[in-house]
């Protein structure tokens, strides 16, 4: 049985078609998963904490936009601002994490559909 996703049938994808997802400090919308095989990703996210510390891996490139609001990126230990308006690419061997209130256009981008990233460090929620 093939899923049916907004992709499968249109090159259009309106957010009312996307699935949504929510984790501790951030939330969003999936326009592309992985699960579709298409090579790449696009998430919608609603950024209002701190994203922990990854590290791309193998062939996968990630890249945010920021649509709107601000916040940090920190890149390699480098801290930059995340105005509207703003690309991020991270490539794999890159080490990265963000924080603010943002929204963010996120796109992967993996050749072999693995979309492999690492876990640097875990956050703790305030008591």
């Amino acid at each position: 049985m093939e899923i049916q996703t907004p992709w499968t049938n249109s090159n259009t994808i309106k957010p009312k078609d996307t699935n949504n997802f929510n984790r501790e400090w951030f939330s969003g919308e999936i326009y592309v998963d992985k699960s579709e095989k298409k090579g790449f990703t696009i998430l919608r996210i609603t950024v209002h904490g701190k994203h922990p510390k990854k590290k791309m891996i193998d062939d996968t490139t990630r890249t945010y936009y920021v649509e709107s609001w601000t916040g940090e990126f920190i890149i390699d230990g480098e801290i930059k601002d995340a105005l509207a308006g703003t690309l991020f690419i991270i490539e794999p061997g890159h080490e990265y994490e963000y924080s603010g209130n943002m929204v963010l256009m996120e796109t992967n981008i993996s050749q072999s559909n693995t979309f492999k990233d690492k876990l640097i460090e875990t956050l703790q929620k305030d008591s």
